[in-house]
């Protein structure tokens, strides 16, 4: 049995492995939304409230039966025992009936008046279960039955102006079954004129004249594409979906393939994959539906591209190419950052009162030269970098010779390690207005942090112009900092890396008509990226 979880036991058990069965989406909602829908639907139609069939057992039990149906709405559950291919759905209709029966003599007459009667709610209901299936392109209601495929079969969009499909109760198939369940617990002398209604009962629901089986869908799967998305990562190129968990507790997910992800279409056999010993639903038990992005595509579609974007527009060479690390949860990466200082120091000894002069090399701060890192786990996106470079230096002190005799100068050889550190935390994404998913990999001039740290001196190579030593007095710094060094600055900047806006109106056109998209709450990455919230009344599709 496929169970809901809370949020923080979902998202362990979607660590180390993409959970979408290699599609590049996964939308998800609750079954308990869909019937919101479909009683809105219901009630909608006016064609819905009343149904009359006429049961004639003339021949066999020697009545006629006249059944006027005053119909509920539906309850809609999932099932899958009864309907082998694809999956299947359950829908309990409660209904009060008023039947006018009347018996038949041996001569074939009528007998006396009609026995009229009336059942109210909650003695019987009318149980259908039917498959899901999907209806593409402009289809009319009386072709249903031709053009209608299982969920098992993939469906393209895009292909001869095609951009719809629709997700349908599919009444009028041959496989439905149908019949009326005596929910009170006693006998009641419509038992059998109900049961031997049942045909005429189908025939009803399957002419499209009664009962549009295309108004009936639980979901519309769109290609639209969005001018924020002009690459369409996330806007449906094809879609198979499956139907999870039984009665009350059933999800319909809608696996998808995007145009703009370069992948091909995932496994046909859909399903939600995890880590858990038992199966799980992709939806944690307190929200109403997700989205599920996979890893592979947002990886390539936002950071790789992103950072390849800032390298060739800062001319870095084909070597600083950003890569991905392997990691088990979120996602991680090693890029380079174009920032070229000059630090100008004085070549000429710099000269002191007390007859002590000092000596300093110019050089570059390149930090293209060390990697860096983004770590994003935990819903935090952690860049971090480590550059430093060694500046040499040299101070000579002139000594008072006794007589002309000893060393006229003593040198002293020291190490200030100059760096630039960067170690900032950011969330990794964020969700705008409930419609959009924003993603910033800046990195802000504050975050730059430059040290200057005296380290052990050592004597410089013999063949450098330093080496000053081999006949005179010299001795090794422990860490002090001259001035000149101490007072060097560099000039930060902001580094921008953003990614364009990835609006969701692409990923919920899937979602049901009649409803809001999604109103994303919170958004995750244990491997994939999760998106989860409530499904609010309101805006079409």
């Amino acid at each position: 049995m496929t169970t809901f979880t809370d949020a923080n036991t979902l998202l362990k058990c979607m660590e180390g492995r993409t959970s979408t069965a290699l599609w590049d989406m996964i939308v998800s909602y609750r079954c308990s939304k869909l019937n919101t829908l479909l009683e809105n639907v219901w009630k909608a139609d006016p064609k819905t409230d009343k149904m009359k069939v006429l049961v004639d057992k003339k021949q066999a039990s020697h009545y006629t039966a006249q059944l006027e149906f005053d119909l509920g709405h539906p309850h809609l559950s999932f099932a899958t025992a009864e309907i082998m291919t694809g999956c299947a759905a359950t829908l309990r209709i409660p209904f009060a009936v008023k039947s006018s029966m009347q018996w038949y003599t041996k001569k074939g007459d009528m007998d006396g008046e009609p026995d009229v009667m009336t059942v109210e709610n909650g003695v019987y209901e009318l149980q259908v279960t039917v498959p899901l299936k999907n209806v593409t392109g402009d289809v009319k209601p009386g072709d249903v039955d031709a053009k209608a495929t299982f969920a098992d079969k993939t469906i393209h969009l895009g292909e001869n102006g095609v951009e719809a499909s629709h997700i349908i109760l599919h009444f009028s198939c041959q496989t439905a079954v149908y019949r009326f369940i005596n929910i009170s617990g006693k006998e009641n002398k419509l038992d059998e004129p109900l049961s031997d209604a049942i045909d005429k009962v189908k025939a009803w629901f399957g002419d499209h004249n009664n009962l549009n089986q295309i108004n009936y869908r639980l979901a519309t799967v769109k290609s639209i594409k969005v001018d924020a998305d002009p690459n369409g990562l996330l806007q449906p190129k094809s879609f198979i979906f499956a139907a999870s968990g039984e009665k009350d507790d059933g999800v319909l997910s809608i696996f998808i393939q995007t145009v703009g992800s370069g992948s091909a279409s995932g496994n046909p056999a859909a399903t939600f994959t995890s880590t858990s010993a038992t199966p799980i639903h992709p939806i944690p038990k307190d929200q109403d539906a997700s989205i599920i992005i996979s890893h592979e595509t947002f990886s390539r579609g936002v950071y790789l591209k992103q950072l390849e974007a800032y390298r060739v527009d800062r001319k870095l060479g084909d070597d600083k190419k950003a890569k991905e690390e392997t990691v088990a949860k979120g996602f991680k990466y090693t890029f380079y950052l174009e920032s070229d200082w000059d630090v100008q120091l004085n070549d000429i000894p710099q000269r002191s009162l007390f007859g002590t002069s000092s000596y300093f090399e110019s050089f570059h701060v390149k930090l293209q030269e060390s990697p860096c890192t983004m770590t994003i786990q935990d819903g935090q996106a952690k860049v971090q970098l480590a550059y430093s470079h060694d500046c040499d230096w040299y101070s000579k002190q002139h000594l008072n010779q006794y007589m002309g005799m000893g060393p006229s100068s003593e040198y002293t050889y020291g190490t200030v390690r100059v760096a630039v550190n960067v170690d900032q935390t950011t969330d990794f994404a964020k969700v705008e207005d409930s419609t959009g998913i924003a993603v910033d990999m800046s990195i802000t001039a504050s975050s730059f942090k430059l040290s200057k740290t005296g380290i052990p001196g050592h004597l410089p190579p013999s063949d450098d112009k330093f080496a000053w030593y081999s006949d005179n007095r010299y001795k090794l710094d422990k860490g002090s900092i001259p001035q000149q060094l101490g007072n060097i600055k560099l000039d930060f900047k902001d580094v921008k890396i953003v990614s364009p806006r990835l609006d969701l109106v692409a990923a919920e056109s899937v979602l049901v008509p009649g409803m809001t998209v999604v109103h994303v709450d919170h958004i995750y990455c244990p491997y994939d990226v999760v998106l989860t919230g409530t499904m609010v009344e309101g805006a079409k599709v």
